[in-house]
């Protein structure tokens, strides 16, 4: 707490911790009066003096933290260099109690201000006093400033046990956080038994990534070379999202009840018609037609040209060699086209409706870009398979991809095997696993090419078997994959 003598610094500490104490908090006061006459008492008034004392208390109310839950310290602070230090050193809070220069004068409960103002001649006269004959700098940046010349101290102390009721509790918020952070990390390099692999911390790493847009590769790129602990990893997040944008993300991701996977049984559907729905049951995937925009498709993909230095006009430059082009999938860096589609409300709708849900999470996806095999590119894309987390296990959850551009059934379109996903369980238990059943399946060349036009949706159920296929036709192959998360906030 800063400001002038008389502003009611003293008075307002005590009140606030009654009301704190109240509430079942521990509470202590460092007064700068008392300690005045104790730790600093060999300190006198110059400016060097006065940011010694500041130093000094700042490192006593420090070293009390551990003990208290709030450590309130009044001190007249005058410097705006003062305050710094302990911004810096502590990341205190700062309270500016204000107070018009005559209302201290005429409240003057020690009289100090009286004597202040006398002629410098008088015996009695205090020099170096601040305010009168010593500078008072306003704070620039306090976090709280009240005015106790318009409001009682009663008011100021509401308001300040308030302020630090919600504090206290975003510190909690954030101590939650940091340790989800710090477990991340550790997670990720332990192996085998000891990984936490129960379904509520791998559908919240699942929602984290969500939500302050990450994808894997880049996550634990940062995580394995350059993440040292979890105040490290979260300004990385922040300076990755801007402030606003990760505040926002970390507020939702402590509300998250991880609990999902069920349906809305109130659910009116937006997008889909009986037919397509009816559809979509039985036969396992479905394809929207022109859910985007050409427009958007079109900037997607002049994106992912750009990133992989392909000109779409020179067959020399289709087959590049990027580190972050791995298989068929481009892992991107955020661009503005690629969030239009991602977001692009008409998909939102179309995955609530087969989620009969609202509460879903946008997740960062890879872009997906084939050249044709007559380039000389070796197919390197999966052959079937399902995109199953088995620490998770399998489960209702829709994959999808929209076509940037037309794709016929040579040009690389995607496969599947319709109705499968009934099937699915029965396959595993058959064939001792899925690795197993897809060697099967693969052999039996039951798939279907599912061809599209620019802006075709193309969804399918995780239990589906699927892959991409080799393109054979005279171009490359692009798309952009789209996925969401079912979450629930508490």
């Amino acid at each position: 707490m800063t400001g002038m003598s008389g502003a009611g610094k003293t008075t307002l500490a005590t009140q606030v911790k009654t009301g704190l104490e109240a509430e079942g908090f521990k509470v202590a006061i460092v007064d700068g009066d008392v300690y005045r006459q104790t730790l600093c008492s060999d300190l006198g008034f110059s400016k060097e003096d006065r940011l010694e004392n500041v130093k000094r208390l700042g490192r006593f109310a420090h070293a009390m933290a551990p003990d208290f839950d709030v450590v309130l310290l009044a001190a007249i602070n005058p410097y705006e260099v003062g305050r710094h230090i302990l911004k810096t050193a502590y990341n205190a809070k700062l309270l500016f109690l204000d107070c018009a220069l005559d209302v201290l004068v005429q409240r003057d409960t020690k009289g100090l201000y009286k004597r202040a103002l006398l002629d410098p001649q008088d015996p009695d006269y205090m020099p170096a006093f601040t305010g009168i004959s010593d500078p008072f700098e306003r704070p620039a940046d306090a976090d709280l400033i009240l005015d106790t010349a318009q409001q009682t101290i009663k008011e100021c102390a509401d308001t300040v046990v308030q302020y630090l009721r919600n504090d206290l509790a975003k510190s909690d918020e954030d101590k939650t956080f940091l340790d989800f952070l710090s477990r991340l990390k550790e997670q990720a390099f332990l192996f085998g038994e000891k990984k936490d692999k129960s379904q509520d911390y791998l559908h919240k790493t699942k929602l984290f990534r969500g939500l302050f847009e990450l994808n894997n590769q880049e996550l634990y790129q940062f995580v394995f070379g350059e993440c040292r602990d979890s105040l490290h990893f979260e300004e990385w997040l922040k300076n990755r999202m801007g402030e606003v944008a990760f505040e926002e993300a970390k507020k939702m991701f402590l509300g998250i009840d991880t609990v999902g996977n069920k349906f809305s049984e109130a659910y009116t559907y937006q997008i889909l018609t009986t037919d397509q729905l009816d559809f979509w049951n039985n036969e396992g995937f479905l394809v929207v037609p022109q859910a985007v925009d050409a427009g958007d498709c079109d900037r997607v993909k002049t994106e992912i040209c750009r990133q992989l230095g392909v000109d779409p006009a020179n067959r020399d430059t289709w087959c590049p060699a990027v580190a972050n082009w791995q298989g068929i999938l481009l892992f991107s860096a955020k661009s503005e086209a690629e969030e239009a589609i991602r977001h692009n409300p008409t998909i939102r709708a179309v995955f609530e409706d087969l989620y009969r849900r609202k509460d879903l999470l946008s997740m960062r996806s890879p872009l997906g870009y084939m050249p044709p095999l007559s380039t000389g590119y070796p197919f390197r894309g999966s052959p079937l398979h399902w995109d199953i987390d088995m620490e998770i296990g399998p489960r209702y959850h829709i994959q999808g991809m929209v076509y940037l551009h037309d794709v016929e059934e040579v040009g690389g379109a995607f496969s599947l095997i319709p109705k499968m996903h009934h099937q699915f369980q029965s396959l595993i238990r058959e064939h001792g696993g899925m690795h197993e059943a897809a060697e099967v399946l693969r052999t039996q060349h039951k798939e279907v090419k599912i061809a599209g036009k620019k802006g075709d949706l193309i969804l399918w159920v995780e239990t589906m078997p699927h892959a991409a296929t080799p393109n054979e036709s005279d171009k490359p192959r692009f798309v952009q994959y789209i996925t969401y998360e079912q979450f629930r906030l508490t």
